[in-house]
């Protein structure tokens, strides 16, 4: 290392029970078995069988990116304290200004509002400390639980792309969602409280 050069801090966020952190060598082997589980991989695009070689490239890389990068999507672990529970994505545009996100738990760990909280805390990352304007995701329309993490995170549903994405040969729609940057200081100003008077 030049001494003249100062060590990069490694990305992470803690929210109340997670850690939001780089993909690491450790995370492999869990890694690979929920991607290798074929009601996980329903909806997503990555190559099957998932192995134990393209998880090891993704870490490589990963790694080599350290966090969020301009133009790159980058994997991000979601830990819950007891190894990891699954992962987040995120895209940055070249100017870092649009952002896009995705996330995958493992089975045991789904049910307990953890993709929300990962997804909150990157959000709020995006907004807070990147200034990003936008911040978009796309679904499989078929997954209702992941549509329901983007609502409760705040996110517009925009509509929905027909026969737009070509996943393992079959021609999927795709629905749209989004959040502005103004839309989210909305959002997260609203009253959550139980209303004075219902009619």
């Amino acid at each position: 290392m030049n001494a003249g050069v100062p060590a990069r801090r490694p990305f992470c966020l803690e929210t109340e029970r997670l850690t939001i952190r780089p993909l690491d060598r450790t995370d492999i082997t869990a890694f690979t078995t929920y991607r290798q589980n074929p009601q996980i991989a329903r909806y997503q695009d990555w190559p099957m069988p998932y192995t134990r070689d393209h998880a090891h490239e993704l870490v490589d890389a990963m790694d080599a990116l350290g966090g969020p990068t301009p133009g790159e999507w980058v994997q991000l672990a979601v830990d819950a304290g007891d190894g990891l529970a699954g992962d987040v994505a995120v895209w940055l545009d070249d100017a870092a200004t649009l952002a896009m996100v995705g996330y995958t738990l493992e089975p045991e760990h789904q049910g307990h509002g953890y993709a929300a909280e990962a997804v909150e805390a990157i959000v709020d990352w995006l907004f807070r400390r990147r200034k990003v304007h936008r911040i978009a995701a796309t679904i499989d329309p078929r997954n209702l639980a992941s549509a329901r993490v983007l609502e409760r995170c705040g996110f517009e549903y925009v509509g929905t792309a027909r026969s737009a994405a070509l996943v393992r040969g079959e021609w999927c729609d795709d629905a749209r969602f989004s959040l502005l940057q103004p839309d989210w200081v909305s959002w997260r100003e609203r009253p959550t409280g139980a209303p004075d008077d219902v009619s």
